[in-house]
């Protein structure tokens, strides 16, 4: 990352006096604080690790509080000029505050401003009437999570529409939209619990939007930093510089528009927000997995394989089954009812030839017959493996690319890369049924029609395979 210098000054720390160089990059949210000291070989201990607090006014007059500072190298001592130097990040750096004596990391509300989510939130700043022409829209936010200490809202703030015969003179007239995230504590708090809860809100929106999400902007209010204008009240807007800033408009997955097939609406609908931070602990790895293929443009056919797998196998581990005697009250409450047969069956592909032994652990083909299951809800289109060996087969070609043991294709089917690029759109579909369903879709039928428009139906994009093959291969 890049760093602009942004001037020098003079501050007390643990009664050291040091002069600063305060670096900053405002559009990805660096923060970097260097403070030079008299003398050579100073201790290392001068300064803490860490710093609460540290106001800093330099002597182009520009003020800033930096929050959470935290040593990120060791001193570097200039022998010749008799300097030793010693190096902070900040986590957040705050402009726009009144009196230095009076600020306090507390705050009522922040506002996360973002780009590119306009088509996953479905609020605009701007509506077409009757007659096609454009006018604002009242703005207005929408409650998509609250609980006994906060709320969280979504919204879209758009520049004003011209108003007066002057702003008609130029040449380029342009309207611009932003989403955000208000957090708002009912308690004052400090910026960290902020930061806390929307990167939990981020993630989810990241997972159903299928893009990244950064705030290119971030303010905070507390009624507690004021200006007074006769006896009007007046906020103080904070400005918040943190590394959570990207001022880049993100991009989908792969650049696919059309994937964005959940929307905001519905995850509010669902009640999903609750749901989802009310078990962040049990999610947390999972979407980490998923969001690691979504953040990684260059990712082959093979890691996003094993990423899925492992997504899966983690889902499965905290939401169904955890050690084999979980499995096992599992598979015995599925079979409940059946038929001796149809019970004979079940067990068969979900335990397989080890179900006459003695398990002590669960297998990945146990976890992935469990999923491909669902409880008998619905009935996932595996192409052209037969549903029986499908998590043999899914399970192998796990193990075969993980140890590369030319010995497994003996005993097993192992996929090709090229049907493992086809065959990671039935686990994501697989995957994402059973985390939309922990969010609260409950209607199967909807959830699968928006999962095959998001990621194709795999009998019919190996029919276009075939199709190619015949005509172009095999002439």
């Amino acid at each position: 990352m890049q760093l602009s210098y942004n001037g020098t000054g003079n501050v007390v720390i643990e009664g050291v006096e040091a002069v600063c160089h305060l670096y900053t990059n405002k559009e990805e949210g660096g923060v970097l604080l260097k403070l030079d000291v008299q003398g050579a070989l100073v201790s290392e201990l001068t300064f803490p690790r860490t710093l609460e607090q540290l106001y800093v006014e330099l002597s182009n007059g520009y003020r800033v509080i930096l929050l959470n500072c935290t040593r990120v190298a060791g001193s570097h001592s200039d022998i010749s000029s008799g300097i030793t130097t010693f190096t902070f990040e900040a986590k957040y750096q705050v402009t726009g505050f009144g009196s230095r004596e009076e600020f306090e990391n507390k705050f009522d509300s922040v506002y996360f401003y973002t780009l590119g989510l306009l088509d996953w939130g479905g609020v605009y700043a701007y509506g077409i009437d009757e007659e096609y022409k454009v006018f604002s829209k009242e703005r207005e936010d929408k409650n998509i999570y609250e609980d006994e200490e906060v709320v969280v809202s979504y919204g879209v703030l758009g520049n004003f529409l011209p108003v007066h015969e002057s702003e008609l003179a130029r040449d380029i007239i342009e309207l611009k939209q932003e989403s955000y995230f208000k957090i708002e504590f009912k308690e004052s708090t400090s910026l960290n619990n902020f930061f806390d809860l929307f990167k939990k809100i981020k993630r989810l929106s990241e997972f159903t939007a299928l893009k990244a999400v950064h705030p290119n902007r971030i303010e905070a209010y507390s009624d507690s930093n004021f200006d007074m204008y006769g006896e009007h009240k007046e906020i103080r807007k904070i400005n918040v510089l943190s590394s959570m800033i990207n001022k880049a408009v993100p991009s989908n997955y792969n650049g696919i528009e059309r994937l964005v097939t959940i929307r905001l609406e519905e995850l509010v609908k669902n009640g999903s927000f609750n749901k989802y931070i009310s078990k962040y602990g049990l999610f947390e790895p999972i979407i980490e997995l998923y969001l690691e293929m979504l953040h990684n443009k260059d990712i082959s056919n093979v890691r996003l394989f094993l990423n899925i797998i492992e997504a899966l196998e983690t889902y499965h581990s905290r939401f169904k089954a955890n050690t084999i005697n979980d499995f096992n009250v599992r598979v015995q409450k599925l079979s409940k009812g059946m038929s001796d047969h149809n019970k004979e069956l079940l067990k068969d592909f979900l335990l397989g030839k080890s179900k006459n032994k003695k398990q002590s652990f669960i297998y990945l083909k146990n976890r992935l017959a469990d999923l491909i299951l669902a409880d008998n809800k619905v009935f996932f289109d595996i192409g052209k493996i037969k549903r029986m060996e499908f998590p043999d087969v899914i399970s192998s070609t796990r193990n075969y690319y993980i140890h590369y043991d030319e010995s497994i294709k003996g005993r097993a089917r192992i996929l090709s890369e090229n049907e493992v690029s086809i065959y990671n759109r039935v686990l994501l579909v697989i995957l994402e049924f059973h985390l939309y369903s922990e969010l609260g879709f409950i209607s199967e039928s909807d959830l699968m029609e928006k999962l095959y428009q998001r990621w194709g139906n795999v009998s019919t994009l190996l029919s276009v395979e075939d199709a190619f093959t015949y005509k172009y291969d095999e002439l």
